[in-house]
């Protein structure tokens, strides 16, 4: 694993298919019942914190149509996993692109996989809303205060994006997972890079089974001590989401030790974007959080990677130190070309 400090340069080229990037800025401590369906329809008028309305209605009260017509497709996204547990505050965030209002209809499931599917919400053209989502599951039950999320539409290809922002104000930790389309996975295969600034932190690998069938995944860490021996094998009943210690339940070792940078591998039985994983980080008692996400290396078309966005100052003006990890996941040598940045190897 090599890992870089940026200087000056947010650019740089990597070789994709077998090599994965992080980048993070760091600094100051800143029995299974699968045919049971249960409908609930919410007055969401109060959960709408933005520009939008709800369910026909604009924010200034005047009557939208959504799309509905045959002519337009229906997509989905799809979320890894949500929690309503421990005063965590957890919101859904949806943003239309498009030039016409749509029904975005959310579907949730528990970690067992029991489907709950919520009356549709209406998103207004060209605009976003926050919907908070322990009022939008409010009248659900205690087994859907964790699990995974479906969101489905009819309209433009992409027009709808979403994603899931959990928040724990009171130890500073934040997660947001982007909804995927689970229809650009080409592969069954899936893979991931980590960088952990802080000894123990919690790590939890999250895997979620997006099909109607029964899926089986094999899982294996690069990054722990001691090594795992072999690969972790879970089966998956349908939309059924496992929360794995990494240690514990894919090393095979709770008490070894994880290393400040590593990955995971996972290859599963189910056709392409049936699994779909994420990796929760928390220090609490620093006030570091990451959500990091897995990618399909076949979907990959290009050897560049693009970043921007990259944070050389906290808020409160403290020096912050962009890092970059890179993986290579497979047994053969590859260049790696990161423009304009700095080893931090101290010289001898």
């Amino acid at each position: 694993m090599t890992r870089y400090f940026f200087r000056s340069s947010i650019s740089r080229t990597l070789t994709v298919k077998s090599i994965l990037i992080l980048l993070c800025s760091v600094g100051a401590a800143v029995s299974q019942d699968y045919d049971k369906t249960r409908q609930i329809g919410l007055d969401l008028f109060d959960a709408n914190k933005a520009s939008g309305g709800c369910c026909g209605a604009s924010r200034d009260g005047k009557s939208v149509t959504p799309l509905s017509s045959p002519e337009y497709e229906t997509y989905r996204l799809t979320a890894t996993y949500y929690s309503l547990r421990d005063n965590v505050t957890a919101t859904l965030m949806l943003n239309n692109k498009g030039p016409q209002p749509i029904l975005a209809t959310p579907t949730f499931y528990s970690l067992a996989g029991t489907r709950l599917q919520l009356a549709p919400i209406s998103v207004p053209a060209t605009s976003y809303m926050d919907v908070d989502m322990h009022q939008l599951l409010a009248g659900a039950g205690d087994e859907f205060r964790e699990g995974s999320l479906k969101i489905s539409y009819q309209g433009i290809s992409q027009q709808l994006g979403a994603q899931v922002k959990l928040v724990d104000s009171q130890n500073s930790l934040i997660w947001a997972e982007q909804l995927s389309y689970t229809t650009k996975y080409v592969s069954s295969r899936l893979e991931s890079v980590w960088w952990l600034p802080y000894e123990n932190s919690e790590t939890r690998i999250v895997v979620s089974n997006t099909s109607s069938g029964i899926v089986t995944a094999s899982l294996t860490a690069d990054g722990a001590s001691p090594n795992q021996s072999s690969p972790a094998t879970i089966s998956l009943n349908p939309w059924e989401t496992r929360v794995l210690d990494l240690m514990r339940d894919i090393v095979g070792n709770s008490g070894g030790h994880i290393h400040e940078s590593g990955g995971v591998s996972i290859t599963h039985s189910g056709s392409p974007g049936a699994v779909i994983a994420r990796m929760f980080i928390a220090k609490a008692s620093k006030g570091y959080s990451s959500a990091i996400n897995f990618i399909d290396p076949g979907a990959m078309v290009s050897s560049r990677w693009h970043g921007n966005g990259l944070r050389f100052r906290n808020v409160n003006g403290a020096k912050l130190d962009p890092v970059l990890v890179a993986r290579n996941n497979l047994s053969i040598e590859h260049s790696r070309r990161p423009d304009r940045l700095v080893d931090d190897r101290q010289p001898e």
